[in-house]
């Protein structure tokens, strides 16, 4: 059964959630590419749905498991067990519907990547978002259990081996960048070291002054940390190539979010290797994002040539350090007249 707005209300209501006589009010949310999300509110209760769709909805011939729903359930139990509230609340799972059910997200948060692409750059967040990534790397290093409980699934292996690793693997002509990704997803499957979030990207963020929240958590495995840093550095620096007469500001926050995560790690002898790895990782990304499925529609065509560029001059690179990269950006003097974006133009858009 996939779900509607009419049915959510008696749905919540057949598993305790809400009673009989609730006046019930339930707002679709989207649910972005792979799910369908509600925001269901009684009074000051306020819950949030999330069903899991069987193929994704910008390329439906990408087929994904709905078991992720049960590993973002455990993934929320598991960020709360080790004493992160930074995500939400899970309240239940239906495994058998594909329905995982939490707590909504206090009011007044928004997704981080509208400040990242309009240029606004709160260096606090980023200050935050490096402590949160940290902590959950920290307390569930080398955890037994945790490496049990979340094996690399193949929800994870779809979403990021296969749909950015691999694909850039397949698409370049550079026998060297083959080489390179194919040591890569070696290396991000065999690296299990903590729990990680998967997705960590700026669509997953949520803000409000100083405060975010970590949401979908439906890929998270026991991995290896520089996969969740490479999205977040990745995310950035792309910001700055979307606003690059801004860029420098994206730089200082890349710089920020590596300090934050290196003060709030215990294996700070493994920083090193995390950081050349998760810089070894961010090319699969701007590929993915510049001319991967997973492409995003923003990106105007000098931007998006641009960004392939870098993308294959880091993956021939094995940079040890962030600073060479931005070297690398600062002449690309093609960007001058990129201007940032407002949110009213990203609504409805793939980010």
């Amino acid at each position: 059964m996939v779900l509607t707005v009419r049915q959510v209300p008696s749905y919540l209501i057949r598993k305790g959630v809400f009673g009989k006589d609730d006046a019930i009010e339930v707002t679709p949310l989207g649910g972005g590419l792979l799910n369908h999300l509600f925001l269901a509110r009684s009074g000051s209760k306020r819950v949030a749905l999330k069903q899991a769709e069987g193929v994704m909805k910008f390329n439906r011939s990408i087929r994904f498991p709905k078991e992720r729903v049960v590993t973002e359930y455990h993934a929320l139990k598991a960020w709360r067990e080790l004493g992160l509230k930074e995500a939400p609340e899970p309240l239940f799972l239906d495994r058998a519907e594909g329905v995982v059910c939490m707590a909504a997200v206090p009011q007044g948060y928004e997704p981080l990547i509208y400040d990242l692409l309009a240029a606004k750059v709160n260096l606090r967040v980023v200050r935050e978002l490096g402590g949160i990534y940290g902590r959950l790397h920290s307390k569930s290093y080398q955890s037994q259990r945790l490496k049990l409980q979340f094996p690399i699934s193949e929800a994870f292996r779809i979403l990021k081996l296969d749909l950015y690793t691999h694909e850039y693997r397949d698409a370049t002509p550079h026998r060297s960048i083959k080489k390179a990704m194919e040591r890569n997803a070696k290396k991000l499957v065999r690296n299990r070291v903590c729990l990680i979030h998967g997705d960590a990207l700026p669509k997953n963020v949520l803000v409000r002054g100083n405060r975010c929240f970590i949401l979908d958590h439906e890929v998270s495995v026991f991995g290896d940390p520089a996969h969740d840093l490479a999205l977040l550095l990745g995310s950035y620096y792309m910001a700055a190539m979307v606003n690059w007469p801004v860029r420098r500001r994206y730089y200082a926050a890349m710089r920020a979010l590596l300090r934050a995560y290196q003060r709030n790690i215990r294996f700070k002898k493994l920083f090193p290797t995390i950081l050349r790895n998760s810089l070894g990782y961010m090319p699969s990304l701007l590929f993915g994002r510049s001319r991967g499925k997973a492409s995003a529609e923003f990106l105007d065509t000098k931007t998006r040539e641009v960004m392939a560029m870098l993308a294959d001059r880091i993956a021939l690179g094995n940079y040890k350090i962030p600073q060479l990269l931005f070297r690398m950006l600062d002449k690309q003097t093609l960007l001058a007249s990129n201007r940032p974006w407002k949110k009213e133009q990203l609504k409805g858009r793939l980010l």
